[in-house]
């Protein structure tokens, strides 16, 4: 009689792992996390990661300056030769107004930014500080004046001074003095004498040859 041995308990499918491979394993998740927890830097306004600095403009590239206004070619504003009085009578004119020679004409800027004039002197050969014989003619030139024709006939027409017709806009003549107006700028003539005044007539004759530059 054949004797049938118990085979015993079924063997266990899944045999324990080992103490070991169990603590391994929970250190090797706790790794990869905190390798993948880095976020991505954070960015201000204008896309630029905080903590670092922006970029500079690209090589050979520079902000254009901004402009402040051309230049003016004149900054009494005024065109053409109006910037000089001397331009109104030439040297020739000047010596036959004066019966003398002249030497080369004085020019000088007067008055303030906004009302600028010109002067223009000049003088006889024999001129000079102090002596009886010599004169000058005084040019007095102001291309836009400040004031109108009626402040210009108030200023000027007082003191017993006299009118002169047919001389642009307005004339006045008073103690050797012809001031006249005309288009808005205004201009006086004299001549400088230590003997006489000169004429109303004689500084009219200068004033007419002005105009037409003017």
């Amino acid at each position: 009689m054949t004797t049938i041995q118990d085979p015993g308990p079924p063997a266990d499918e899944h045999p324990a792992r080992p103490r070991s491979m169990l603590l391994v394993i929970p250190a090797l998740i706790l790794t990869v996390a905190a390798c993948g927890s880095g976020s991505t830097p954070k960015r201000a306004a204008g896309g630029v990661p905080v903590g670092t600095s922006a970029p500079s403009s690209a090589p050979g590239t520079a902000t254009p300056a901004r402009s402040t206004g051309a230049a003016t070619s004149d900054a009494t504003g005024v065109p053409g030769n109006q910037a000089d009085a001397c331009a109104l009578v030439t040297p020739a004119e000047a010596q036959h107004t004066l019966g003398k020679p002249v030497r080369p004409a004085k020019a000088k800027t007067v008055g303030a930014i906004g009302h600028q004039g010109f002067t223009c002197t000049y003088e006889s050969t024999d001129f000079a500080n102090g002596t009886a014989a010599g004169l000058a003619l005084v040019l007095t030139f102001f291309p836009k004046s400040s004031i109108s024709k009626e402040q210009f006939d108030t200023v000027h027409s007082g003191n017993g001074a006299k009118a002169v017709p047919g001389l642009g806009d307005s004339a006045w003549y008073l103690s050797g003095m012809l001031n006249f107006y005309v288009g808005g700028a205004s201009l006086s003539v004299s001549i400088v004498s230590l003997t006489s005044e000169a004429a109303a007539d004689q500084l009219a004759a200068v004033a007419r040859i002005a105009i037409q530059r003017i």
